[in-house]
């Protein structure tokens, strides 16, 4: 019998009649792919079903039913069933169940039930993970019906099972980049740039490693997208090793993501000087712009300063000031006195300033950084009076803040106040002026000052104090360590400016957190969330109240105030993630447990990064639950698992790094692992510890010391006496044994300050100062 193959799955095929593939009025495609189904699901040494027997025939007078072939209409040859020349095997069957379920699903998507067709082409390829062609069909019915997490989930499978195939790829990307993943849209490129047998000298791998560099640059990993930049750059230069058409060079030399100066800029922070000045060069020969042109010149000196050429440095820098470019700001002044100072000329720099700025007056970021180069020659006449005669033409906050160190220098501070309330109202917030109240808080002198003037303001009837000068000296006053005086100055600005008491209830609780006033922290946040007029910030600030009463050891108000704010945003994972929380401090570890599966549970990947911050820290703090509840592997394995996920995720990097070291095993990587942290966030405690408790397994005690030492000093209080012990031990190891006594005996202190002592840890440490007391005495 004559007939054609359908072919399916991983090249199976089915025989059909010929008749049936020309199709007949009777016989619809959907009822052939019904057909087709059946034949399918039908396995080896399964009956058809029997005949009807004739009404003269009883039961007992009939015969076994014969396996017979399918048959689609009357008078049709029917379709033979085939007996296989081998017995099927278990990826056999696999493939063929992937087959039924396709064709299900495309039975249902003819009839329009899309949800049911997304379903069957979902178990297809759970049935056979490498049904290409299944993905195709599934992925772009999930993004049709908008189901953009199904479609994230499947395509990315898709890429797992054919990493290099460009649709996928395409797909995958874009999706992902959509959703804010852009950690998981690079793991899949990544994956795809190291598929055995990729021709990396093909547009399509440098289309692949362009995508990298692009993505690894947005979120800042700045030294990862550096192998991708090297093969645009690579490609750019050299299409021809590519195989790149003219077409597809032109699509690149237009893609503004990878612009010359774009690629020498990335190769500059990288410290890669030589392909920095190659990229910058090419930059320069392919612009007419004369804009662009001067502005080229700046990071050719950049790229001239970082290549130890500082000459040529000068001469290009000097094009741009000559040009009187103003794009770069005081960055080109700055870049202007590293040279000269490389070239052991700072002397020139004045002069040089003073000239550029008598052809420039209108610039002034020049002429403020010229007044700031008075103000450290302590030419403070001179810096007062071009900072005030620029002020008038251009009233900017780096101006009053330069301003103001000259008037913190002179130690006037009436005047100091009233020029940083101009800079205050030019920016609408304090964030630059960190260095300036750094600066201010150093001068006991002028400190005294200031407050003498905040107390005397404040007392007088009615208080001479507006918003403005009231904040900035309840900030110095907080900053200074005056929290008396802070709080009365944040309570008298609750009666100036409703529409700015959220931000001073916000800063009023952060000072009695900061001086560990936990429950009076919590009165002023629960005011905050009780004031009719914040009625918008109120689940905010019960989640700010609910923690501060927690750590006050009201665990109780907590979870009724936790609660309450639920109940205002039920399924909020931030909320949540703080009801695990509270139970998890109160050491209540069966309901934490519970809340923070639930919450990793119900917000599974992929999510946009900010719901996947909060689950990592519901992950992390499982995992320290479990270790504390003294199930280690269980701890460890959590934090693997989000290790596998997210390697360049810092916590997860120090928790699994300390756990490896605490256990004394894979200490290299450890070490690797928790390094990346300190470097990431160098003043953390915690960090600190766990560097310099990796240091100490691996008998590094030298090393270890600096950060236990800086541990301790940015982590002091309950809470911190293992960090205490671990300075002790290494102490001990190095022979400073009054020193390691001293920090076992705070290591008991706080231990008896805590909440939950950790009694392990209060015996091990009591033996060790047995020990060395025991050592010191038999020594005299």
């Amino acid at each position: 019998m004559k007939g054609f193959m359908i072919r399916g799955l991983s090249g199976l095929a089915l025989i059909v009649p010929a008749c049936v593939a020309l199709s007949t009025p009777r016989a619809t495609r959907a009822d052939l792919t019904l057909a087709i189904a059946q034949v399918v699901d039908q396995k080896p040494g399964d009956k058809a079903p029997a005949e009807k027997s004739s009404g003269d025939k009883s039961p007992a007078d009939e015969k076994p039913a014969t396996r017979r072939g399918l048959q689609f209409q009357e008078l049709e040859d029917p379709v033979e069933f085939m007996e296989p020349v081998r017995k099927r095997t278990v990826s056999d069957e696999a493939r063929l169940d992937a087959l039924a379920s396709f064709a299900r699903g495309r039975i249902l998507h003819d009839r329009n039930n899309l949800p049911g067709a997304l379903a069957a082409y979902e178990k297809a390829v759970q049935s056979d993970p490498t049904a290409i062609p299944v993905y195709r069909v599934l992925i772009r019915l999930a993004i049709d019906m908008r189901r953009i997490d199904d479609a994230i989930k499947w395509v990315t499978r898709a890429t797992e099972a054919d990493p290099a195939d460009p649709q996928f790829l395409t797909q995958a990307v874009s999706l992902l980049v959509e959703r804010r993943d852009l950690a998981l849209a690079i793991r899949v490129l990544e994956r795809a740039s190291r598929v055995p047998g990729i021709d990396k000298h093909s547009m399509q791998y440098v289309g692949i490693m362009r995508d990298l560099a692009v993505l690894n640059i947005e979120e800042k990993r700045n030294a990862e997208a550096i192998a991708g930049l090297e093969v645009v750059f690579d490609a750019l230069c050299n299409p021809e090793k590519y195989k790149i058409p003219p077409e597809g060079l032109q699509r690149l030399q237009k893609d503004k993501l990878i612009k010359f100066e774009k690629i020498g800029q990335a190769f500059l922070d990288a410290n890669k000087a030589d392909l920095a000045l190659a990229a910058f060069q090419k930059a320069a020969e392919s612009t007419k712009d004369r804009a662009a042109s001067i502005n080229l010149s700046y990071s050719l000196a950049q790229a001239y300063l970082q290549a130890d050429q500082p000459e040529q440095a000068l001469t290009e820098l000097q094009k741009y000031i000559n040009a009187q470019g103003q794009k770069r700001g005081q960055a080109a002044y700055e870049l202007l006195a590293k040279i000269l100072a490389k070239m052991d000329k700072s002397a020139e720099l004045i002069p040089r300033l003073e000239a550029a700025a008598a052809k420039d007056s209108r610039n002034s970021a020049l002429s403020f950084f010229l007044a700031d180069q008075y103000a450290e020659a302590n030419r403070l006449d001179d810096a007062e009076r071009l900072f005030k005669k620029t002020l008038e033409a251009s009233a900017e906050v780096p101006g009053y803040l330069g301003l103001a160190g000259v008037y913190r220098r002179q130690n006037r501070p009436q005047e100091l106040l009233e020029v940083l309330v101009k800079a205050y109202a030019e920016a609408g917030d304090i964030k630059a002026f960190a260095a300036e109240f750094k600066a201010i808080i150093a001068d006991q002198k002028l400190i005294d000052g200031l407050m003498k003037s905040a107390s005397e303001m404040l007392a007088a009837q009615p208080p001479q104090l507006e918003f403005a000068n009231g904040y900035l000296l309840a900030n110095i006053a907080a900053d200074a360590k005056q929290a008396e005086l802070a709080e009365k100055l944040y309570r008298y600005l609750l009666t100036l400016k409703k529409e700015r008491a959220a931000l001073i209830y916000e800063e009023l609780g952060a000072l009695f957190m900061e001086g560990k006033k936990y429950a009076e922290a919590a009165k002023v946040y629960e005011d905050a969330a009780d004031d009719a007029d914040l009625s918008d910030n109120r689940p905010i600030f019960l989640v700010f109240a609910a923690r501060a009463l927690e750590v006050a050891g009201n665990t109780k108000r907590a979870l009724e105030v936790i609660s309450a704010a639920m109940d205002l945003n039920p399924n909020n994972p931030f909320f949540r993630y703080q009801e695990g929380w509270i139970y998890y401090h109160a050491h209540k570890f069966d309901e934490a447990i519970e809340r923070m599966d639930k919450l990793i549970s119900d917000f599974p990947r992929p999510q946009p990064e900010q719901i996947r911050r909060i689950v990592r820290l519901a992950q992390s703090s499982l995992s320290n639950i479990y270790v504390l509840k003294g199930e280690i592997k269980k701890g460890e394995e959590i934090l693997e698992v989000v290790f596998r996920d997210d390697p360049e995720d810092i916590t997860v990097n120090n928790d699994l790094g300390y756990l490896y070291a605490d256990q004394g095993k894979n200490l290299e990587q450890a070490e690797a692992m928790i390094r990346k942290a300190v470097e990431a966030d160098p003043d953390n405690g915690a960090y600190l510890d766990s560097m310099g408790w990796v240091l100490f397994k691996r008998e590094k005690y030298g090393e270890a010391l600096p950060f236990l030492e800086k541990a301790v000093k940015n982590s002091p209080g309950p809470g911190d006496e293992t960090l205490w012990e671990h300075l002790g031990d290494v102490k001990d190891r190095l022979k400073k044994t009054p020193e390691a006594l001293e920090a076992w005996k705070q290591s008991l202190e706080l231990s008896a300050k805590a909440q939950f002592p950790d009694q392990k840890l209060i015996d091990r440490v009591k033996e060790k100062v047995a020990a060395a007391e025991k050592k010191s005495s038999e020594k005299k």
